[in-house]
């Protein structure tokens, strides 16, 4: 009884810090402003990973302002470690994402 008094705690301790492990790491999305493109208002936010809002704003706007040919069906581009593609339009407001390893930006479409 006692070994198995010993199992269930270890199995609890275990689940309650795996828990708090997973929540404590977790970072919520934030605005970084706005940036203009074509004369638009742009929100940029960052979903998820540690991106200082220069960088989301730099890399957005790189992106938007790109000559560079686009690949697949929709606008696909690669540059300076960031892999952006446009939105479908059946995810308006949100207008463009770009993912690094662990992170994630994305530009919005502001009702102004």
């Amino acid at each position: 009884m006692q070994r198995l008094t010993r199992l269930a705690v270890l199995v609890i301790t275990l689940a309650v810090g795996h828990a708090g492990a997973s929540t404590a790491h977790a970072v919520a999305e934030r605005s970084c402003g706005r940036i203009r493109d074509d004369g638009a208002r742009v929100g940029i936010v960052v979903k998820r990973g540690k991106v200082p809002c220069s960088t989301a704003r730099k890399i957005l706007r790189t992106y938007f302002r790109s000559h560079a040919p686009c690949s697949g069906s929709s606008c696909l581009r690669k540059h300076a470690g960031w892999t952006c593609q446009t939105a479908p339009a059946s995810e308006l407001p949100r207008l463009a994402s770009c993912v690094s390893p662990g992170k994630r930006i994305a530009a919005y479409s502001t009702a102004d």
